[in-house]
């Protein structure tokens, strides 16, 4: 599920992913997101932020993948089991620099990412499913979160595997977060949604549809204005070379892992 976060053309491209990106919970899907995670490079996708999906059951195989990322995994909410250290950053900033435009100079923007994904608690989800990790509620989470960049960015995103609902929640409740790109479900809104001053974008699922907000800054490096679209990945958007080998070589490991899969089983009762 991705999200994209574009400023002025002097501010380069920021691809984010909002969580819920892979599922761990098998051989096969394992493989699937070790490709994922090559694609996700190709993309040059900056951040992205860590949900349930990405826990399923096999740590130390997150763990393999974090490596071969070239961009960091990020949350606020999940901790090491019975730990308070938390299992990623719970938050990057990311900087870029403005050219000089009409009286101001060359000046650099701070962009401030925090992750956070929902609570299990409340779905009454098995412990087993995540056996070394726990999740706080992000209520609990978010204050401390952003206390953490206060006044060392200029923009603060929040990427949110969470229910709208539940987003708009902690826009009411607490103070600074500029922009929430969220992803869960089939949720998605094709126009911006505004919650007090903070504006959020859902982008639907399986990375279906890619959500790009453009923003305007003023002198102050605020949002005066932003524009939202919902691009559909549909095939006029064409195909990139490397990405069609990518997805040629998944095809080709995953259906050679099920083939084993069906046979081995029938040589061994011979």
């Amino acid at each position: 599920m991705k999200e994209v976060s574009q400023s002025l053309p002097q501010v380069p491209q920021l691809l984010l992913d909002a969580g819920n990106f892979s599922w761990l919970q098998s051989p096969m899907n394992r493989i699937k997101t070790r490709y994922l995670i090559q694609g996700m490079n190709l993309l040059k996708v900056a951040v992205a932020n860590l949900g349930w999906n990405e826990l399923g059951r096999d740590l130390d195989y997150l763990r393999q993948m974090e490596q071969e990322a070239q961009f960091p995994f990020i949350s606020a909410n999940i901790f090491l089991s019975n730990s308070s250290t938390p299992l990623v950053k719970p938050s990057i900033i990311k900087e870029f620099s403005l050219r000089p435009q009409g009286d101001n100079p060359q000046r650099e923007l701070r962009v401030g990412i925090l992750g956070l994904c929902d609570d299990t608690a409340r779905y009454n989800l098995s412990t087993s499913i995540f056996p070394k990790a726990d999740i706080i509620p992000p209520q609990k989470a978010v204050a401390q979160a952003l206390n953490d960049l206060r006044g060392k960015c200029h923009l603060v995103i929040l990427l949110a595997a969470l229910p709208l609902e539940e987003a708009r929640q902690l826009c009411r409740q607490h103070q600074g977060i500029d922009i929430i790109l969220g992803a869960f479900g089939v949720i998605y809104n094709s126009s911006p949604l505004i919650e007090g001053s903070t504006i959020i974008c859902y982008g639907g699922k399986d990375g279906e549809m890619i959500g790009e907000l453009k923003l305007f800054l003023d002198e102050n490096l605020r949002i005066s204005s932003h524009v939202y679209s919902l691009v559909p990945l549909e095939p006029w958007v064409g195909e990139d070379q490397r990405m069609k080998k990518l997805i040629k070589d998944a095809n080709e490991e995953v259906s050679e892992f099920i083939k084993k899969s069906i046979t081995s089983p029938a040589k061994k009762g011979k």
